[in-house]
């Protein structure tokens, strides 16, 4: 959903978005797909890495809010 837009917007492929918020390939999948959600120290991960606030990310989103602290 929406990291897949923001990843394909940017350019990346699922393993350069995995290796620049330290996850692999397939947890990225996962996540995009809806079948997992992210952590919260991994959202955060995933919005530094797409160069996105989280905070804006997460009003933004459809469905992924992450997990309370």
């Amino acid at each position: 959903a929406r990291i897949k837009i923001e990843r394909e917007k940017r350019g990346l492929l699922h393993r350069e978005l995995a290796e620049l918020a330290g996850c692999s390939r397939s947890m990225i999948g996962f996540i995009e797909n809806g079948e997992r959600a992210p952590s919260r120290a991994l959202f955060k991960r995933i919005c530094h890495a797409l160069q996105i606030e989280d905070a804006a990310f997460c009003s933004a989103a459809s469905g992924l809010v992450p997990d309370a602290p």
